[in-house]
């Protein structure tokens, strides 16, 4: 059962990322605001399915369908990493730094401040 729950989560994760990319693609065509987005939300997600959730549910699914499936399937690294490398090859190195820290500091940080209990 969790390959599963992990298939589904899995599976409407990308399609969220991919809503919030295609949503924000019409506002930017020069920063990857979607991947920014996404990335962090799905930090945020998984701090929370990770480190407040676990105290309030018993049920086995959740880690198998949230924290594998969902954020896994809704943050991207690749597609990060693809991005910054083309605001690098454009040129676009202030964007490209900003985009590097907001992306790191955002999404460590939020794991982070949502472990402290």
């Amino acid at each position: 059962m969790m390959y599963f729950w992990v298939f589904v989560g899995g599976g409407l994760g990308s399609v969220t990322r991919f809503g919030i990319s295609r949503l924000l693609a019409t506002y930017s065509a020069t920063f990857p605001f979607g991947t920014l987005l996404s990335n962090v939300i799905a930090s945020i997600l998984l701090a929370f399915f990770l480190y407040q959730l676990p105290n309030k549910s018993s049920a086995e699914w959740l880690p198998y369908f949230f924290v594998i499936g969902f954020c896994g399937g809704f943050s991207t690294f690749s597609t990060f990493s693809n991005e910054l490398v083309l605001l690098l090859q454009n040129g676009n190195w202030l964007q490209a730094m900003l985009y590097l820290i907001v992306s790191v500091v955002t999404a460590v940080g939020s794991i982070w401040w949502l472990s402290i209990k």
